[in-house]
């Protein structure tokens, strides 16, 4: 959410349409517990919050994202990815 969603929505959603495509009922992770019993409108309702929609999503303090912003502006600064296009703090608690 932090980085690649927060650079390059667009692809994302494009990326989500084409994988929402394939018939499964799990998702295996490269982190976290896995597998995630999972459909492909899980999937997608898991990337709601591109559009818009804030109200699914963990409640996170804003606090959190100090770090992850520290990182943007490192990978800005640097010329080391796209810009930051995509508010990736939005429904953010104080």
């Amino acid at each position: 959410r932090a980085f690649t969603d927060a650079r390059d929505p667009d692809a994302v959603r494009k990326w989500i349409r084409q994988v929402s495509n394939y018939d499964f009922n799990r998702i295996l992770t490269s982190h976290f517990a896995s597998p995630i019993a999972a459909i492909p409108q899980d999937f997608v309702d898991a990337f709601s919050y591109l559009d818009g929609q804030t109200q699914n999503l963990p409640k996170i303090a804003c606090q959190d994202w100090q770090l992850l912003n520290e990182l943007n502006q490192f990978i800005d600064q640097n010329k080391l990815g796209a810009p930051v296009v995509f508010d990736f703090q939005q429904g953010c608690q104080n």
